[in-house]
């Protein structure tokens, strides 16, 4: 039996899109945080490419690493910074993906190896590159059930609903 190659549709892609602009400005949005909180969260969710690496969102904020962490992590839920910066990598590599590109070539254009998206979707997801191509939306679901509450503004919904897919 031949195995068929599932790729994530170009309407999968796009609610990966809405959802990382929605918690973008939820998340980067007026509220308790404070405003250095609601930008570093803003620049890691919408940065193209993704930023891969604390040290690089540090960088980028002119800030020191460890300040950063302090500063951010209390509002991520007990996500770790790293963790979130790998799921917006892993959903624009999803993304990516859903325009017909290969694996390789996504990590070409993401800045990073191929074998490094595979071990974050193994990591965050418990699945293969072949297993997310056939759930794109695995990775909206997994931060979906990690962010804090109220992450996401409640009339717009993070995922869409299944027979919409």
């Amino acid at each position: 039996m031949r195995h068929t190659r599932h790729r994530p549709t170009p309407q999968q892609a796009g609610h990966l899109r809405a959802l990382f602009g929605s918690l973008a400005a939820t998340l980067g949005g007026p509220d308790q945080r404070p405003v250095v909180v609601r930008h570093a969260l803003r620049l890691a969710l919408t940065r193209d490419p993704p930023l891969t690496s604390v040290r690089a969102w540090a960088a980028e904020l002119g800030v020191r690493r460890d300040a950063l962490w302090r500063a951010v992590r209390p509002w991520l839920n007990g996500l770790r910074p790293e963790d979130l910066l790998d799921a917006v990598l892993l959903a624009r590599a999803v993304e990516l993906r859903a325009g017909g590109t290969t694996w390789v070539e996504v990590g070409v254009r993401l800045g990073v190896h191929d074998h490094t998206i595979a071990r974050i979707a193994r990591r965050l997801l418990e699945k293969r590159l072949s297993e997310l191509d056939a759930d794109p939306l695995a990775i909206g679901q997994w931060l979906s059930s990690v962010l804090p509450e109220g992450a996401s503004p409640a009339h717009t919904p993070l995922l869409p609903r299944p027979d919409s897919v």
